[in-house]
């Protein structure tokens, strides 16, 4: 189970890793960035580690169960790859105190 852990690891890691790099040079050069707080950052990472972790675990089970957890896996990958790419997401989450003020 855990080598086929570390062989999902690699295709997931090489998809999420793909579509971040590409996002991060487009956030950078638009400078499209919002600044973060500690908690949008932890919720951020969180949310990319666990999505992540469940998008790795093998999925033996079969039958009607099949479909659900392979649903799950693919929700939790969206997230990954979402949270991973545009880290703004956790910011709308969790915003600025001084960006509350201003608006």
């Amino acid at each position: 189970m855990f080598v086929q852990f570390i062989s999902n690891a690699k295709v997931v890691a090489s998809c999420v890793l793909s579509f971040a790099f590409i996002a991060w040079a487009y956030r950078r050069k638009y400078e499209l960035d919002d600044r973060s707080t500690s908690t949008s950052r932890l919720f951020r990472w969180l949310a990319v580690v666990l999505g992540f972790v469940i998008a790795c675990v093998p999925n033996r089970v079969h039958g009607s169960n099949h479909t659900i957890i392979a649903t799950v896996q693919i929700a939790a990958l969206l997230v990954c790859i979402a949270f991973a790419c545009w880290p703004n997401f956790a910011t709308r989450i969790f915003p600025n105190k001084t960006e509350l003020g201003a608006e």
